[in-house]
């Protein structure tokens, strides 16, 4: 049985006014205790059970996807991998640029690899990314960049030029503008930033086209290789949590940076899902929070009243 201050005639019974903050204080530390324990038994099953098998990720698409390409390329990814900073180009203008000038902005990188004139795969990739980008609600040249480089070595900068106007179009904000970046280079820079990124390539003579992967290759703001998203077609919930992961949840909003704690990417689906103990982590600091808010006003109100009951607490009159 549980004694609660009484007051009697405006008089507390002794010292038991301080039995409610006692009580108020043991619960709480029953309630800390068990969030203690939520938070390690998970990190603890996790240890037993060890390393994770190895994930397969799903196959690229490739210059295979025209019959008359009897060529499959591939993806070697290298996460974790820097790419080189001072590869130089030409942009959209016929400007001399390096990759280092797009990097170190504090805004990650989306990379595209293809080129201008390709007849199919490169505009759906390109297509896909645009009509993704559409729906993230992040605005190219604040929180992130664009950087399509060509892998043909013939395209000159009014391809690219051109190529960076239908996008924008299609896109439909202008505004991004300064957020994309369309270069053209000679194969010898162009082969050092597909290489940084394991990104196959080759030229088929017959027909005069290349055969490459669909992929897009998301960078941290330093130029390190982050993510690797495949096909032509990319969900605007991934691709949004890759380029806040990329850039250490500088960017995106506080919901967005929330999620990261609880979900982590998985590369046979190529979408993000939830993560256990990112889980029971986020739920033992809400719970925190709702605890807080319930015993906090507990704690003042009989920290109050003991203060009040002490007070009120009649003096003895001295004899004399």
């Amino acid at each position: 049985m549980i004694l609660m201050p009484t007051v009697h005639g405006g008089q507390s019974l002794g010292n038991q006014h301080f039995l409610v903050p006692h009580f108020c204080r043991s619960l709480a530390m029953r309630s800390l205790l068990f969030i203690f324990l939520t938070l390690l038994m998970p990190s603890l099953v996790l240890g037993q059970m060890g390393p994770s098998a190895p994930i397969e990720r799903s196959p690229a698409l490739d210059g295979s996807l025209r019959p008359e390409m009897n060529v499959t390329t591939d993806v070697i990814e290298k996460l974790g991998e820097m790419v080189p900073a001072d590869a130089t180009f030409k942009d959209d203008t016929g400007k001399a640029v390096s990759i280092g000038d797009y990097l170190n902005r504090g805004r990650p990188v989306i990379l595209q690899l293809g080129y201008f004139e390709c007849p199919m795969l490169c505009g759906l990739v390109s297509k896909g990314m645009v009509n993704s980008l559409r729906d993230i609600k992040l605005d190219a040249g604040a929180e992130y960049d664009i950087l399509y480089v060509s892998i043909n070595p013939g395209e000159v900068w009014e391809l690219a030029q051109a190529k960076k106007r239908n996008m924008l179009r299609e896109l439909g904000r202008p505004g991004d503008a300064i957020g994309w970046h369309l270069l053209t280079g000679e194969k010898e820079q162009i082969d050092r930033i597909t290489a940084s990124v394991g990104f196959e390539y080759q030229f088929i003579e017959d027909i005069r086209e290349y055969a490459h992967p669909a992929v897009l290759v998301v960078l941290s703001p330093e130029g390190k290789i982050t993510r690797y998203l495949y096909g032509v077609e990319f969900d605007p919930k991934v691709l949004r949590l890759s380029l806040i992961e990329a850039s250490d949840g500088q960017v995106g909003s506080t919901i967005d940076r929330i999620l990261l704690t609880c979900f982590r990417f998985n590369h046979a689906t190529g979408k993000y899902q939830a993560f256990a103990v990112g889980m029971l982590r986020l739920g033992a600091a809400i719970t925190v929070i709702v605890m807080g808010a319930i015993f906090l006003p507990i704690w003042i109100r009989a920290f109050i009243r003991s203060r009040s009951n002490k007070n009120s607490t009649p003096k003895p009159i001295p004899s004399n």
